[in-house]
């Protein structure tokens, strides 16, 4: 295995020590409540910290290759049919059309819709019970924050497993599946200040943004668990920030849910069926829990040459990068969520406040819209109540509102006939073109790398739910 760097992993007591404190203040900093977390000032700091951690862990092991080549996807072949995932004669896999260093699996033959393409075995998918003779199964068991986060569990499996599998006979198995995982990847992880700056027109913006804020806070909390262990110093010096974020995005971008002997849930890398790109569809994948083998069949008829595709599931875009690394132009499953709330600023906030909780809502409310008039419809009478309490001017208003004999939002809704309100589609349908406007100038600043061209397609499938909702907002008062 090439890596990209070969130094030797060493470090003076001082140097450790520095590793430890900024990993500390990490922590901390990752602490701030999400109402008091900002951009300008906790997330850039986070940034700093990241980067100097980075600089610091430079000479340690990297599990990031240099290339994926063609060799290494013929000894995965390889790996696949002595473990009896047999292949040979169905698929084959070549390089993406879409990315020179991307792979993708096709069809060697026909398959009709309903057909068994392939099984893959149990005893080659991995799971957190790979390494449950480790360090890693004891920890896994004590610790409360790793026994109720099985995601962050399975990317630890996944790295010892990587940095192990060269030297230990019984993960060497897994040496070939290891090298042909992707070296990064296009999630929010991976986008440099510049790219996040670009979402900041997205309502997804401060969501992505806790995301990497959460990961950050993770390696930390682990970095000072795994400080804590002896057994674990080894695996310590391989535990950079660069190799936690790469394995936790293999895990995020790659899991399936299986079962195991007990039935009981569980996630797992399967190899072949995780090469598997997203298409839009119905599930196409089982797992036989005699045989505790993993199934896929083909979702739709497929021609010599084909790629083999699967459904990931009912995703929005923000979804799709967040946990897979791209967004689709054309989802038709895409949904954002507009965010509104009142100000604690505001002389009268309280009041507003217990008119909003006389029909259930909060003082911060996210309301769900998507290119579907019927899913628009449905959210329409508690998105006009909340806009009906929040924009109402004084004290007798909100007490009008508020001895209203109408206890629900529905009967409020419709009793007082606020789909026809002027003031509150007034109000949305500016809030809305501000909107649709920020993100218009966002896009002008974007380049033309992948990061940035997701984030185009994700401002433009926004911008495309905004304009249809405010286009019905148009129809309702004419």
């Amino acid at each position: 295995m090439t890596y990209k760097n070969g130094k030797k992993q060493s470090q003076s007591s001082q140097e450790w020590s520095k590793r430890k404190q900024l990993c500390s203040e990490l922590y901390q900093e990752c602490f701030v409540p999400n109402d008091k977390f900002k951009f300008e000032t906790n997330f850039l700091k986070i940034q700093e910290l990241l980067n100097q951690i980075i600089n610091e862990e430079k000479n340690f092991k990297s599990c990031i290759q240099i290339k994926r080549t063609s060799q290494e996807f013929d000894l995965f072949k390889h790996f696949l049919n002595d473990n009896n995932c047999k292949i040979n004669d169905l698929l084959y896999i070549t390089k993406s059309i879409h990315n020179d260093d991307d792979f993708t699996v096709r069809s060697n033959r026909q398959f009709k819709k309903g057909d068994l393409i392939f099984d893959v075995p149990g005893d080659i998918i991995l799971t957190v019970d790979t390494v449950r003779d480790t360090f890693l199964g004891k920890l896994f068991h004590e610790d409360k924050m790793l026994s109720s986060m099985p995601n962050v569990a399975l990317a630890l499996a996944v790295l010892f497993v990587k940095l192990n599998c060269e030297t230990d006979k019984k993960l060497s198995k897994w040496s070939s599946y290891m090298n042909i995982l992707p070296n990064e990847f296009h999630t929010p992880l991976y986008f440099s200040l510049d790219e996040i700056k670009l979402l900041k027109a997205s309502q997804s913006f401060y969501d992505i943004l806790y995301h990497i804020r959460n990961i950050s806070r993770l390696y930390a909390y682990l970095f000072n668990l795994l400080d804590s262990k002896i057994e674990a110093k080894e695996f310590l010096k391989f535990f950079t920030y660069e190799n936690f974020r790469w394995a936790v995005s293999v895990v995020s971008t790659r899991q399936n849910q299986i079962y195991d002997s007990n039935k009981k849930p569980m996630l797992a890398m399967i190899p072949l069926l995780d090469m598997c790109n997203h298409e839009d569809g119905e599930f196409c994948t089982d797992f036989n829990n005699e045989t505790l083998s993993a199934l896929c069949y083909a979702h739709k008829d497929i021609n010599p040459g084909d790629e083999i595709t699967i459904f990931y599931g009912s995703r929005s875009n923000f979804e799709m990068l967040i946990h897979n690394g791209f967004v689709c132009e054309c989802n038709k499953r895409d949904k954002i969520k507009l965010k509104l709330g009142l100000t604690t600023q505001d002389i009268l906030f309280v009041k507003r406040s217990c008119v909003l909780e006389k029909f259930g809502l909060k003082s911060t409310e996210y309301f769900e819209l998507s290119q579907d008039s019927n899913s628009n419809d449905q959210i329409l009478p508690s998105l006009f109540v909340f806009v009906k309490i929040f924009t109402s001017k004084s004290d007798d208003e909100l007490n009008e509102i508020f001895n209203n004999e109408a206890t629900s939002i529905s009967s409020y809704f419709n009793d007082k006939k606020l789909g026809l309100d002027s003031n509150i589609i007034q109000f949305l349908t500016l809030r809305f073109s501000i909107l649709i406007k920020s993100i218009e100038l966002q896009q002008k600043n974007a380049q033309t790398t992948t990061n940035s061209i997701f984030i185009k397609h994700l401002l433009n499938s926004e911008k495309s739910i905004l304009q249809t909702f405010l286009n019905y907002l148009n129809s309702l008062a004419i």
